[in-house]
C-alpha cells in the first residue's frame, strides 16, 4: 500500500533502529552535517589557508501525527520517563508514490525537545507532535527507489485540536476550552572537574517542563481559585495534584493518547474580558507548573 493510498500525513518515511516497519510523518527538517574550519597563514607567504578542525550535526525536527511509527511514540515515552535515551534510524524523502528519493541515516540520537500541540475546542485543524532530535552522527545518501509501505497501526487516525479531555485533581475540568502547547526539554552540561578526573563520566542532564495554560468557564473556576489561594498561604507540595490531557478520536469515543501531568501546582489566574451580551460566557485562564510528564499512545 502506497502512502497516497494510506492517506499519508507527509512525504517522509521514518523508522528506528532495525525495525522493518515504517510510518509517515508530516515534516522533517535539519539534520545536516557541518564542518568547522580554522584559518592559518602560510609559512613563506601572506596567503591564508583554511582547514577542517571539527564536525557537528544539526538537530533535526520532526512533526508527527498518528501516521508515525509506533516506535517513535515509544521513544518519546521512554525519554519522558528516563531522560537520555539514544536510538538510531533513518528518514526517507519520498515522491507521491512513496518511492524513496533520498535517505538521512542518523546514529546514537537523543530527543532534546518535545512539544505537545495546542488544543482548542473551537478548532477544525489537525494537530501534530513536534520533536527535536540531536544525532551523534548522520549519513546522507541517495534513495533506494523502492516504494515504502507504511505499516503503522495508527495510520488511519489523526489528532484533532478540538478532540480532547482534561482532568486535574478533583477540580471542575469537563468544560476546559483550550490547552496551550506543552513543551518538555532536555539539556546536557559537562562538569569540567568531573570530566578531567573521570573522562568516561556521562554529561549531567536536566529536564524542564513549560507551564501549562488552561482556559475554562468562570462558572467552573471556584475550585481552582480556592486551590490557588491555599497554595499561596502554605506549603505548595501539600497541594500538588496530578492530572492528564487525553487526545480523543473525532467523535470523542476513543482515547488515542494520554499525557500525564505530574506534581502540578497553580502559578497564575487570569480573568478574561467578555462582550456584554446575554450569550457571552466569561472565561478564566489558569496557569500551572508541572514537575514531570508521561506519555502513552493507545
Amino acid at each position: 500500500m502506497s502512502p497516497r493510498d494510506a492517506g499519508r500525513e507527509g512525504p517522509y518515511a521514518f523508522h528506528l533502529d532495525n525495525e522493518r516497519s515504517y510510518g509517515f510523518v508530516k515534516s522533517v527538517s535539519g539534520g545536516s552535517p557541518r564542518t568547522k574550519t580554522a584559518v592559518r597563514s602560510g609559512l613563506r607567504t601572506y596567503s591564508l589557508r583554511k582547514r577542517p578542525v571539527s564536525r557537528s550535526y544539526e538537530n533535526f525536527y520532526v512533526e508527527a501525527g498518528m501516521g508515525a511509527p509506533l516506535s517513535l511514540f515509544q521513544w518519546v515515552s521512554a525519554t519522558l520517563k528516563n531522560g537520555l535515551v539514544t536510538r538510531s534510524g533513518e528518514v526517507h524523502s519520498c515522491d507521491i508514490e512513496g518511492k524513496s528519493l533520498g535517505v538521512n541515516q542518523f546514529f546514537d540520537a537523543h530527543i532534546r525537545e518535545i512539544t505537545f500541540p495546542r488544543l482548542d475546542a473551537s478548532s477544525t485543524e489537525a494537530a501534530f507532535l513536534s520533536i527535536s532530535i540531536h544525532p551523534s552522527g548522520v549519513r546522507l545518501q541517495k534513495g533506494t527507489g523502492e516504494e515504502i509501505s507504511a505499516k503503522s497501526p495508527a495510520q488511519e487516525r489523526r489528532i484533532n485540536r478540538s478532540s480532547f479531555r482534561v482532568e486535574m485533581g478533583n477540580f471542575q475540568s469537563q468544560r476546559i476550552r483550550q490547552v496551550e502547547e506543552i513543551k518538555w526539554s532536555l539539556a546536557l552540561t559537562e562538569d569540567d572537574a568531573a570530566s578531567d578526573r573521570f573522562p568516561e563520566a556521562d554529561p549531567i542532564e536536566w529536564t524542564d517542563v513549560s507551564n501549562i495554560k488552561l482556559v475554562l468557564p468562570v462558572t467552573d473556576a471556584q475550585d481552582w481559585l480556592d486551590w490557588f489561594y491555599k497554595v499561596q498561604s502554605g506549603d505548595e507540595q501539600d497541594y500538588e495534584v496530578d492530572g492528564f490531557v487525553e487526545w480523543l478520536s473525532a467523535d470523542n469515543s476513543v482515547s488515542l493518547a494520554r499525557i500525564d501531568l505530574l506534581g502540578c501546582g497553580p502559578v497564575a489566574i487570569d480573568m478574561f474580558g467578555t462582550e456584554s451580551n446575554q450569550d457571552a460566557v466569561a472565561f478564566i485562564g489558569v496557569e500551572l507548573y508541572a514537575n514531570s510528564l508521561r506519555f502513552k499512545i493507545n
